[in-house]
């Protein structure tokens, strides 16, 4: 069985652990924050382990998990900081060697100023995961969130 971590909890989050749950054979999944959130508390194939995000923290938590998935989203240096960590994490791991930075899209390259944070945040933990060759990676570009569209009571979107 594989051990999937996700990082950062929020509304996306929780798609993604219903998705990793429906699978025919769910993988454990490792749920790193600050704290405890109560609607993950009460998901099958969850562990909680409290991190503040920094290298040491997240080596620790990293052992016995073979993906790390980012859903940290921040329009700031925040953003960088966090991702470096999970990136040096992953490269001081035995075992997690994938990784999957927290991405909403944005070609960068043909639109460098669409959004305009994306390049000193996106692009540099871009640049930093195609410069190294410890961990495999990849961008995921999932297009529009549609939950902005159906009824508020059939999503975890906040509004």
């Amino acid at each position: 069985m594989s051990t999937i971590a996700v990082a950062g909890l929020g509304d996306v989050a929780k798609y993604v652990v219903e998705e990793l749950n429906a699978l025919r054979s769910p993988p454990k999944i490792v749920l790193l924050s600050r704290e405890i959130r109560s609607w993950f508390d009460q998901q099958p194939n969850t562990i909680f382990r409290i991190t503040d995000y920094s290298v040491e923290s997240l080596t620790k938590h990293l052992t016995d998990v073979d993906v790390l998935i980012s859903l940290i989203h921040s329009n700031d240096r925040f953003y960088n900081d966090v991702h470096e960590a999970m990136i040096k994490a992953c490269q001081n791991s035995s075992r997690c060697k994938r990784f999957i930075p927290s991405e909403c899209g944005g070609d960068i390259e043909k639109f460098p100023q669409h959004p305009e944070f994306y390049v000193p945040t996106h692009g540099a933990i871009r640049k930093l995961l195609e410069e190294q060759n410890e961990i495999e990676y990849t961008l995921f570009n999932q297009g529009w969130f549609m939950d902005y569209f159906i009824p508020a009571d059939r999503s975890y979107m906040k509004r």
